[in-house]
C-alpha cells in the first residue's frame, strides 16, 4: 500500500503558512452544483406540471427521465473536454449553456416539448462532475479529498433542498415557469464569478504561495515524468487497445460503474416522485410534501461532510484505501436499505421521512467515496473515469423516474399497497452496497 508524505509544513518552524486559495476554489466548486441542481429538481412541480398538461405518472416519469438521457449521452465527451480545454474554460461554458436551456425550457407547451428541453439541460450538465473531479484532482492532495468530495457532494443537496423547498413557495406567485426563469439566472451569475477567480492548477493561481503548492503537490503522488506532463500523454494505437483489454476484463471497474447505476436509481426517488409520492400515499399538501422532502436532503448534505472526514480519517489511520472508499461505502448503502425497509412498518408520514432521511445520511457515505476513487481509479485520467462513472449512473436516474411513474400508475388503479415502492428502493440500496465489495481503489486503472 502506499503512504502518506507528511506535509512538508511544520508550524514549529515558523515556515511560511499555506495561503488557503484552494479552500476558496472548493467553494466555488461546491456552488457549481448547487446551482446546476435548481434548474434540474423540477419534483416539488411535478403535480402542477401534470395538471398542466393533463399528463399521466407515465408521462410524467418520461418527462423528469429526460433530463437523464441527455446527461447520460454527453458524461464521456464532458470529460474529455475538460482534459482537452481545462476546467477553467470548460466549466463556465456549460454553466451557461444550462441556464439557456432551462429558460428555454419554460417555454415548453406540451410534455414532449418539456421532455426535449430536459434533455438539453441533462447534457449541458453532463461535463460538471467531470470539470470538479479535475479540479479537486489538482487543488487538493490525496488526504483530503474526502473532505473536498464531500463539500462537492453538500452543495448538490444545497441546490436540491433550495429547488424542492424553495419551487414550492414559487408555484402559487411566480408559476413553475417563473421559478425556472429565477434559477436560470443562478448559472450565468456564477459562470462570470467562477472565470474570474479559478485557474486550472495552483501554480498559475496568483494568490497561491509556495507553502500552499508544497502542500497540495506533497499529497498527491505524482510520478516525476508525470510532474513535467501533467496531462496524459497521447498513446500509440497499440498501447490504447492493451488499455481498453485491460479495463474491459476489470472486475473492480464493472463493479464501480454497477454501484453508480444502483446509486443513482436509489437517489433519484428524492428528486423526482418523493414529493408526489407523500402526496397520494399519505394525502399531505403540495407545501407540506416538498418541506418533508428536504428532510432526506439535508441528511445527504450533511452526511456528507461527515462522510468525508470519515473517509479521510480511516485513510490516514489505517492506509488501507479499500476500507476508506469500499468498505464505508457498502456500510452505508446497506444501512439506507434497511431503513426503506424500516419505513414500511410506518403509517405517519413525518415518521416515515425521519426514517428515509437516517437512511439516506448513511447513503450518503457513497457520495465522497465514489468520488474519491474515482480518483483513485482513473489517475490523470479522473476526468474521463469520472465522466463514464457518472454515465453508467445516469443509466439508473434514466429508468427510477420512468419505472416509478408506472408502478404509480399501477397502484393507483390496482389499489395496491404503496409500501411496494419502499420496498422497491430497500432492494436497489442493498445491491447496491454489495458491488462495492468487489471496487478496488488501491491502483489506477492506467497503471
Amino acid at each position: 500500500m502506499t503512504s502518506i508524505p507528511p506535509s512538508p509544513i511544520d508550524p514549529s518552524r515558523g515556515d511560511e503558512r499555506p495561503s488557503g486559495v484552494r479552500w476558496r476554489v472548493l467553494a466555488l466548486l461546491a456552488l457549481a452544483p448547487a446551482s446546476a441542481y435548481l434548474t434540474r429538481i423540477i419534483s416539488a412541480a411535478n403535480t402542477t406540471i401534470a395538471a398542466e398538461f393533463h399528463a399521466s405518472d407515465a408521462v410524467m416519469g418520461d418527462v423528469m427521465a429526460g433530463f437523464a438521457l441527455g446527461y447520460f449521452l454527453f458524461q464521456i465527451p464532458g470529460g474529455f473536454l475538460a482534459s482537452s480545454w481545462g476546467v477553467r474554460r470548460t466549466l463556465p461554458l456549460i454553466s451557461l449553456a444550462w441556464s439557456l436551456c432551462a429558460l428555454l425550457s419554460t417555454q415548453a407547451r406540451s410534455p414532449h416539448e418539456l421532455w426535449l428541453a430536459r434533455i438539453a439541460i441533462g447534457v449541458a450538465q453532463a461535463g460538471l462532475v467531470p470539470c470538479c473531479a479535475q479540479a479537486v484532482t489538482h487543488w487538493f492532495p490525496l488526504e483530503k479529498r474526502g473532505i473536498a468530495c464531500s463539500v462537492m457532494a453538500c452543495g448538490m443537496q444545497l441546490g436540491g433542498i433550495t429547488a424542492t423547498a424553495l419551487t414550492a413557495r414559487l408555484i402559487a406567485p411566480l408559476g413553475w415557469r417563473g421559478a425556472m426563469q429565477v434559477y436560470s439566472l443562478t448559472g450565468a451569475a456564477w459562470a462570470v464569478t467562477f472565470l474570474l477567480y479559478f485557474r486550472n492548477r495552483p501554480d498559475e493561481h496568483p494568490g497561491v504561495n509556495s507553502a500552499e503548492r508544497e502542500l497540495i503537490a506533497s499529497g498527491n503522488e505524482i510520478h516525476p515524468r508525470q510532474a513535467e506532463c501533467p496531462t496524459p500523454p497521447r498513446l500509440p494505437p497499440g498501447d490504447r487497445l492493451r488499455i481498453a483489454l485491460r479495463l474491459l476484463a476489470s472486475i473492480s471497474l464493472w463493479a464501480f460503474a454497477v454501484q453508480a447505476v444502483f446509486r443513482a436509481y436509489a437517489y433519484e426517488f428524492f428528486t423526482t416522485w418523493c414529493p408526489a409520492f407523500l402526496e397520494k400515499a399519505y394525502g399531505v399538501s403540495q407545501v407540506e410534501s416538498a418541506s418533508l422532502t428536504t428532510l432526506p436532503l439535508w441528511t445527504l448534505g450533511i452526511g456528507g461532510l461527515i462522510a468525508g472526514y470519515a473517509i479521510d480519517a480511516v485513510m490516514v489511520r489505517t492506509r488501507n484505501r479499500w476500507l476508506s472508499r469500499s468498505g464505508l461505502a457498502c456500510f452505508g448503502l446497506a444501512s439506507c436499505g434497511a431503513c426503506f425497509a424500516i419505513a414500511t412498518q410506518l403509517s405517519n408520514p413525518h415518521a416515515v421521512m425521519a426514517v428515509l432521511a437516517t437512511g439516506a445520511m448513511f447513503s450518503s457515505l457513497g457520495g465522497p467515496a465514489t468520488w474519491a476513487a474515482a480518483m483513485d481509479l482513473g489517475g490523470r485520467r479522473a476526468a474521463v473515469l469520472a465522466g463514464g462513472m457518472n454515465m453508467m449512473g445516469n443509466i439508473g436516474a434514466y429508468y427510477c423516474p420512468k419505472q416509478v411513474g408506472i408502478l404509480f400508475g399501477t397502484i393507483e388503479s390496482s389499489g395496491g399497497s404503496w409500501n411496494l415502492v419502499l420496498w422497491l428502493f430497500a432492494g436497489v440500496n442493498l445491491a447496491g452496497a454489495l458491488t462495492w465489495i468487489f471496487v478496488n481503489p488501491r491502483r489506477s486503472l492506467f497503471d
